[in-house]
């Protein structure tokens, strides 16, 4: 068999590994919601206010309001990509409270210690390496980078 079409093979292969790690990257996606800042009158988070809006405590489900009590005490939640309450929350919201204006942001991270995660730099990582060896076969074959 010619060689060159190994050499292919395992560049497809590689290229392959590469996009099969960006799923899953994309699987290990999740939210998280933290507590920002607290401040005593709204022109502090005159920012915030028009990116996520303003939230009465009263007002909030009593599941928010354990996430905001939560959050106050410092406490990060983390929820799946396809979690509702994550997915209700928003881009993140500031609530006031008691004269009191607080800014809990919710962002999406990659959690590369769960089992998505850690697939997505193996298959990455081994995508790479797969592509670096195809060009080097195919480009310098007398070379051998381990050899004496």
């Amino acid at each position: 068999m010619n060689q060159n079409w190994v050499h292919f093979g395992m560049l497809l292969i590689g290229l392959m590994f590469i996009i099969a790690g960006i799923v899953s990257g994309i699987v290990a996606a999740e939210y998280v919601i933290f507590h920002e800042k607290s401040v005593q009158n709204a022109e502090n988070v005159s920012e915030e206010i028009p990116k996520y809006g303003v939230a009465e405590y009263e007002e909030l489900s009593e599941e928010h309001r354990q996430i905001v009590d939560g959050t106050i005490e410092g406490e990060r939640y983390r929820f799946d990509d396809n979690d509702t309450e994550a997915i209700a929350w928003g881009t993140g919201r500031v609530v006031s409270q008691d004269g009191r204006y607080h800014v809990i942001p919710r962002e999406t991270t990659i959690n590369w210690k769960s089992a998505p995660g850690a697939l997505a730099l193996a298959l990455g990582i081994a995508g790479i390496l797969l592509i670096i060896e195809a060009i080097r076969r195919d480009h310098f074959p007398h070379y051998r980078p381990f050899a004496d």
